[in-house]
């Protein structure tokens, strides 16, 4: 294979990624269908994942395209606007077994057919952004709004907190937890739209020495051994870190911008 191949293949490999991303939130969707909401998540946080290598991949490979952007766009769309509406709406209705009539189905599914619809709403807004090359973007160093891998992570937190109930034998009452989901969904529905201002992994620079390099490696190998040992914990904790770091960051780009 002549270098000229190879070189395409490689740079192939940024839509690789976004096409396995897209099959994860599609197998996702069948795994809550078939009741098994723990592999789900595990297939949208695997798409979170990929979603974040691929526009890594693209930039380091001069790989960028109007395609694979285009592509990109229609499988957040599918992987964190319908997948976890789904997987969540599901969750619930089997949560609330005989509180819920038909006619109550119905009214369940608008809070969570309102997030897949802002979902979309926010990635239309952020193509029109690059289209433009307006200041919607946030030169890199931030989004407006909470992404949709961010949207669809911080709406499956309720799934954990009922895995962490099963495990540690609490209860909360039905009633209340469909109040709290659909106050959740909604709440994450309009962080989407918004323009508050939330943090991007690009704003995220350091000039490290190389003993502070073996540290942060080392602090890396600890933490994804909690992760694998404690998923559910560190995952919602994770959660909760971000909601509560959004405030504080708004302040301070707000700050900014004034000086």
């Amino acid at each position: 294979m002549s270098n000229n191949n190879i070189s395409s293949v490689v740079k192939l490999l940024p839509n690789i990624l976004t096409t396995i991303s897209i099959c994860s939130g599609l197998t996702a969707i069948r795994l809550s269908v078939e009741g098994n909401y723990q592999m789900a998540i595990i297939a949208v946080l695997l798409s979170c994942c990929l979603d974040g290598l691929d526009g890594l991949l693209a930039r380091l490979l001069d790989a960028s395209s109007n395609f694979g952007a285009h592509l990109d766009s229609l499988s957040d769309a599918v992987t964190f606007g319908v997948a976890p509406s789904l997987m969540v709406y599901l969750w619930l209705i089997e949560m609330a077994g005989e509180y819920l009539t038909p006619n109550g189905r119905g009214w369940l599914w608008v809070p969570f057919l309102t997030f897949a619809v802002c979902n979309i709403f926010r990635l239309a807004r952020f193509n029109v952004s690059l289209l433009k090359k307006s200041d919607f973007q946030g030169k890199g160093t931030f989004f407006y709004g909470v992404p949709a891998p961010a949207g669809a992570y911080l709406l499956l937190m309720p799934l954990g907190i009922d895995m962490l109930g099963q495990r540690f034998g609490f209860t909360i009452s039905t009633q209340l937890l469909i109040g709290f989901v659909l106050c959740w969904v909604l709440f994450i529905s309009i962080l989407m739209i918004s323009t508050i201002p939330t943090p991007s992994l690009k704003s995220i620079k350091f000039n490290l020495s190389k003993t502070r390099r073996v540290m942060i490696l080392i602090s890396v190998c600890i933490a994804v051994s909690v992760l694998l040992r404690e998923t559910c914990i560190s995952l919602l904790t994770l959660g909760v870190l971000y909601v509560g770091s959004l405030p504080l960051f708004s302040i301070r780009i707000r700050k900014n911008q004034l000086i």
